[in-house]
């Protein structure tokens, strides 16, 4: 074996994140949000399906267990098939028949990720006396590959940063087969041919681009559908940019020439107004958003020394800028999460009047919106949102981080603490369970100050338009009775929808719930169990739990199919090799002595690769929704966690190696109990050491994040590579694929065990939870049987 074997390990193993990371993105475009996490899921699986062909084969063909664990092979296999998967998956998405078909995404995705699987099980399986050293060069190589793709994404787009990754993964091939000093020359030269078909494939589509981006417009679940895919409003795309928060596209229209939209994975669609820069003499397009945008209408009443400062969370396009500006505002602070967003705005100055840049009194901040404004000492005005919500995957783990802290019982104590006195909060929001939601959210904040339902609803006022758009403020101190007969007058004149709409101290056909909330003649949990007997659900979130637009009571659809597809996977796997241990030489026994499968022996091992693999997945994922909070930025928060993660669990593999054979169950129990006390410690006091933290810098904030996350990876690198040692030790090299495999499907089953969890419970249960499986693993080797030293097993009949 020769050294280049670890480089080779890590990029392979850097290339099977990112391609993961990148498919996200990819999918997000073409599906919404919910099927990316089915599909990358199931593509996942194949990492364990890869793993346990490689024990089958193996078991019914021992002549060709080298040539179906050969590592080159295999390596070379996974880089030849990722660029044909991404050149597929584009070609489907264009063809009206397949851009909609789940299993045929599925199918084709899956397909890189067997021959990965398989790729690191014959590693493990051809060298587990070694195993540490190659877990850590497996786990920082994906470190490293969390690392590299925002930047990968950010200059090359999704689909050339696949083909990238093809010939990065092909050169790995090349160097593993030199490496292992293979002696059939076939297989230097295939993977030689694989470098230079990927490098060919790459070359030629930036130059030539014969391969489109993927296209957006498509689906019709998406928002830029009827802009882009239908020939209603004439649809073209301007202006298109990749990254790691997503792709962002400029839409303009051949039938609306004053309106530009720009959309995230094709929807959360965001207006740009033709606008001159002339507030004096504004167009009539512009004048119209008065009467037209229900986001102007607190702006009517408002004197001036209420509007002197205002805090625009997700201004998007600008048009909630441009309200502010014409209403007279003081001084508006922006702060907008996508940086691709504010520089594609800030480059068409030309057609929105220079928004973003040429207003002396406003500024925009590239930051996450409620982390800003917790950093803050200053009180506004009036604090403004519109609803970020996106039917897409802006994240690695899709459906779970779509979810935002903006809209929880914490964030509007935040609100509330950072408006002045006579300041209000002022939402935008499309669908009426959100505005009702919002109520419901504010009720409870109030509840806490020891406020009464009753008087809780002075504080508030709800307005429908016909056109579904829906307006929700709350007001820090309560509305006076003149104040909203001023505004029921101008709802009246506006032709608002009383029957959706609410203002106190007004007897009107307004929308009965409210009406009973602020009579008193409701409690606020009567009022969810109203709707919950609708089987709609709007009760208050919170932090821990942040599900606003979780509007279905139960676990959703989509999640549901992950679980009964990886727990009947993973029932399969557990069953289907037993008939073949009676061939294997167990725990140090003879072959011969066997009649039946020891299965009294393999238990213990099935057990604590379950543990693992479901464990640091709900580590893993709670760790990143806990940390975005205090890192603020999604993509920041999910580089700095893997990264940090993955490269003390590649550490703590490494260290592993120097344990001696005799001492592997004390390390495992002592490794488990000491993960299982630090997540209890991050499940419960992270909150406490965020408060503290969050006056500080980013990069404070970063490299707190990274220690502590660090921290917990080294300690969980460490049970994976011992038990792999292990099962040497005992000479059962032949099951370590079947434990891969096994521990690869138990991953998939824990990213949809932890949206249970923290749908019902909360992300701090889900940390609790992974701390319970790493205690099985710390009990599961205090036992006795497991002390056993391996030289006192013996090998005779």
């Amino acid at each position: 074996m020769h050294p280049a074997l670890f480089p080779g390990i890590f990029l392979v193993s850097a290339c099977i994140l990112a391609l993961e990371i990148v498919m996200t993105r990819i999918l997000s475009v073409v599906l919404s949000y919910h099927y990316v996490f089915i599909v990358v899921s199931v593509a996942v699986l194949g990492l364990g399906i890869g793993s346990i062909s490689v024990y089958f084969i193996s078991q019914m063909k021992p002549s060709f267990q080298k040539i179906h664990t050969m590592p080159s092979l295999t390596a070379g296999l996974f880089a030849l098939s990722i660029p044909l998967t991404a050149a597929s998956m584009t070609l489907a998405s264009n063809a009206a028949a397949l851009r909609n078909s789940i299993l045929i995404h599925c199918l084709l995705l899956a397909v890189p990720f067997i021959f990965a699987g398989a790729f690191l099980a014959g590693i493990f399986r051809t060298f587990p006396e070694i195993s540490p050293r190659i877990y850590g060069a497996d786990l920082t190589g994906a470190a490293a590959g969390a690392l590299a793709t925002i930047p990968l994404l950010e200059v090359l787009g999704g689909l050339d940063s696949c083909f990238l990754l093809g010939l990065t993964a092909a050169a790995a091939a090349l160097v593993i087969s030199k490496a292992l000093s293979e002696r059939k020359r076939h297989v230097k030269v295939f993977s030689g041919l694989i470098v230079i078909l990927t490098a060919c494939i790459l070359a030629a589509n930036l130059s030539l681009s014969f391969l489109k981006d993927t296209p957006i417009g498509l689906n019709p679940d998406k928002q830029s559908h009827v802009a882009l895919g239908t020939a209603k409003f004439g649809g073209e795309t301007v202006e298109t940019q990749w990254s790691a928060y997503g792709r962002t596209d400029l839409v303009k229209y051949k039938s609306l020439p004053d309106v530009m939209v720009v959309y995230i994975d094709g929807t959360a669609g965001s207006p740009m107004l033709r606008f001159d820069g002339n507030l004096s003499r504004p167009s009539a397009t512009i004048r119209g958003l008065k009467t037209a945008s229900p986001g102007y209408f607190p702006f009517f009443f408002l004197k001036k020394e209420e509007k002197e400062d205002a805090l625009i969370i997700g201004p998007g396009g600008g048009r909630d800028i441009l309200l502010a500006l014409m209403a007279g505002v003081g001084e508006i602070t922006a702060v907008e999460i996508n940086r691709d967003l504010v520089s594609l705005v800030k480059r068409h100055s030309g057609f929105n009047g220079g928004i973003y840049s040429d207003f002396d009194n406003v500024e925009v901040v590239v930051d996450e919106g409620r982390n800003f404004l917790r950093r803050q000492e200053k009180k506004y005005d009036l604090i403004m949102l519109q609803f970020p919500y996106t039917e897409s995957s802006r994240s690695l783990e899709g459906y779970m981080l779509t979810e935002s802290f903006l809209f929880t019982t914490d964030s509007f104590e935040d609100y509330l603490e950072h408006l002045t006195r006579e300041g209000r909060l002022v939402v935008g929001c499309d669908r009426h369970e959100e505005a009702v939601r919002l109520v419901s959210l504010s009720l409870a904040v109030f509840s806490k100050k020891g406020m009464s339902v009753e008087t809780a609803m002075k504080h508030i006022y709800v307005l429908a338009s016909k056109k579904k758009k829906n307006l929700f403020v709350l007001k820090k101190n309560p509305f006076n009775p003149q104040d909203m007969r001023q505004r029921y007058g101008m709802m009246q004149k506006l032709r608002y929808a009383p029957a959706s709409s609410y203002i106190p101290y007004i007897r009107a056909d307004f929308y009965p719930g409210f009406s009973a909330l602020a009579g008193g003649n409701l409690s606020a949990k009567d009022f969810v169990r109203s709707f919950k007997e609708k089987d709609v659900s709007v009760g208050p979130v919170t932090d821990n739990s942040p599900f606003f637009f979780k509007f279905r009571p139960g676990i959703p659809g989509p999640v549901s199919q992950i679980l009964w597809i990886s727990a009947a996977m993973l029932l399969l796997v557990i069953v289907l090799p037993f008939p073949f241990l009676k061939y294997v030489p167990f725990l140090g026994s003879s072959s011969r002595a066997r009649t039946a499968p020891p299965v009294k022996e393999a238990v213990p091992f099935m057990l604590l690769f379950t543990m693992l693999g479901s464990g640091f997945m709900l580590a893993e994922i709670s760790l990143i929704q806990k940390f975005s909070f205090i890192l603020g930025r999604p993509v920041l928060s999910l580089t700095v966690l893997l990264f940090s993660l993955l490269t003390g669990a590649g550490l703590g593999s490494l260290s592993s190696g120097r344990i001696p054979a005799a001492e592997i169950p004390r390390a495992i129990s002592r490794a488990s109990i000491l993960v299982c006390g630090i997540l209890l410690l991050y499940a419960f006091f992270l909150p406490v050491l965020f408060s503290r933290l969050m006056g500080s810098g980013p990069a404070l904030r970063a490299a707190a994040a990274g220690m502590l996350s660090g921290t917990a990876g080294y300690l969980m690198g460490f049970p994976f590579p011992l038990g792999i040692k292990r099962l040497k030790d005992l000479r059962s090299e032949s099951v370590i694929p079947w434990m891969w495999g096994i521990n690869g499907i138990c991953s998939v089953l824990g990213s949809g065990l932890i949206l249970v969890i923290a749908i019902h419970l909360g992300f701090a249960q889900s940390l609790a939870c992974a701390a319970g499986c790493y205690f099985t693993v710390f009990l599961l080797f205090s036992l006795p049987s497991q002390r056993i030293s391996v030289h006192s097993r013996t090998d005779n009949p």
